[in-house]
């Protein structure tokens, strides 16, 4: 997973996180972080339940937290090993559509979130409902093409990833990254448009909210 996670930190960001430096609440990493059990027993709650999917529960309890006081350290040498079967690039795209769903459930919990600070929510929203209001085709040729090329992205990194599996190539890995930049970028609008979308019941369809994307 380097082509993920030491290259365009699409995955997590540690590479470019400042070493033996303080960093904020945005990589509070549930899977690679210690917190005092006094910090945590000060909060009325740990998780918050207003999350219906996987996404941004960690990183929402590590905002409140540093609200509380806590700072985090960064120190490179300090491993964690995990292991995580990997096997399919869709997952991540999945995984990519409930970050960005989250992140909506994020915002309405917490007004005080400085916008932008993670992800410009309101500005994607307006310009969702600008676009809506002005779109009239069910499908159009932006939408097909850039269909067609998240296929095409996704058959590509599942081939390079094959070799990867054979035999290591700092090429391979560079450009399975930039592809994987791509589709999650693409997947996380989606899945906060998705949200916004559901929230206030303006279309139905995957493949319109993916032609709506195409405006943002």
């Amino acid at each position: 997973m380097r082509h993920i996670t030491e290259i365009g930190c699409e995955q997590f960001g540690f590479i470019a996180l400042p070493p033996y430096q303080m960093v904020d609440f945005r990589h509070f990493y549930t899977s690679n972080i210690s917190v005092p059990a006094k910090l945590l027993h000060k909060q009325e709650y740990y998780f918050h339940t207003g999350f219906d999917k996987y996404g941004f529960e960690d990183i929402e309890l590590g905002y409140r937290l540093q609200k509380a006081g806590m700072k985090i350290y960064y120190d490179p040498d300090i491993l964690a090993h995990h292991y995580h079967v990997y096997d399919s690039v869709e997952k991540f795209c999945d995984r990519q559509i409930n970050a960005g769903d989250q992140l909506v459930a994020f915002c309405k919990i917490h007004d005080d979130l400085a916008d932008k600070c993670i992800s410009d929510v309101e500005n994607i929203r307006d310009i969702y409902f600008k676009y809506k209001k002005g779109q009239k085709l069910d499908s159009s040729f932006r939408g097909n093409f850039i269909q067609s090329s998240i296929r095409i992205g996704k058959s590509l990194t599942c081939l390079l990833e094959k070799k990867l599996m054979q035999k290591d190539h700092s090429f391979y890995r560079i450009i399975c990254s930039f592809v994987y930049a791509a589709l999650f970028r693409f997947y996380y609008t989606y899945g906060t448009v998705n949200r916004i979308n559901r929230e206030y019941g303006l279309c139905k369809g995957k493949v319109m909210l993916l032609i709506l994307l195409i405006g943002i």
